[in-house]
C-alpha cells in the first residue's frame, strides 16, 4: 500500500476523491474517482472504497463539504448523512 493523502469535495449530488502521494519533494496526484452519493450511506462508505479499489492507505484526509460546519460536523439534509470530523 502506498501512504496517501485523501482529499474530497462533497457535494449535494457527488463526491469527488482524489488521492496523493509525496515523491522526490513533489506532490503526485495518483487516483481520482466520482461517486453519486445517493448510491452510498456516508462519506466513510465512499472514502473506503475508493481507498481499497487503488489499495491506498490514507496518511490523511481534508474534505470541503456543502454546508455549514459547526464543531467538526455537518449535516447534509438532502442525504440524510452526518459528517463528523
Amino acid at each position: 500500500m502506498t501512504a496517501t493523502f485523501l482529499a474530497g469535495d462533497v457535494g449535494a449530488t457527488k463526491t469527488n476523491l482524489a488521492a496523493f502521494t509525496v515523491a522526490g519533494g513533489t506532490v503526485v496526484l495518483v487516483a481520482e474517482e466520482s461517486f453519486h452519493n445517493h448510491e452510498h450511506a456516508g462519506l466513510e462508505e465512499i472514502a473506503t472504497t475508493f481507498l481499497r479499489r487503488g489499495g491506498h492507505q490514507a496518511k490523511a484526509a481534508c474534505f470541503g463539504v456543502a454546508g455549514p460546519v459547526a464543531d467538526g460536523t455537518t449535516a447534509m439534509p438532502n442525504l440524510g448523512w452526518t459528517i463528523d470530523a
